[in-house]
């Protein structure tokens, strides 16, 4: 943390982001399926490809409106 009150490590180990993206995504599959319950498959289907494309959008704005912008790293 600098002298302004900004951090510049790492948000989570990778350990912790592999737990909390799991987290996220079984959070997000039992809301669904909880709102879609009473819904047929044809409107539950393209609802599905929705909520995976702007779930984590959602989730990067609210995260970036708190000054928290995470880097996507990978092997």
């Amino acid at each position: 943390m600098d002298s302004q009150g900004v951090c510049h490590g790492e948000f989570a180990t990778p350990p912790v982001s592999i737990l909390l993206g799991l987290l996220f995504w079984a959070v997000i599959g039992v809301t669904f399926s909880w709102l879609t319950r009473s819904l047929r498959l044809r409107f539950v289907v393209p609802l599905v490809f929705l909520t995976i494309f702007v779930a984590p959008l959602i989730v990067y704005s609210l995260l970036h409106i708190f000054g928290i912008e995470p880097e996507i790293t990978g092997p």
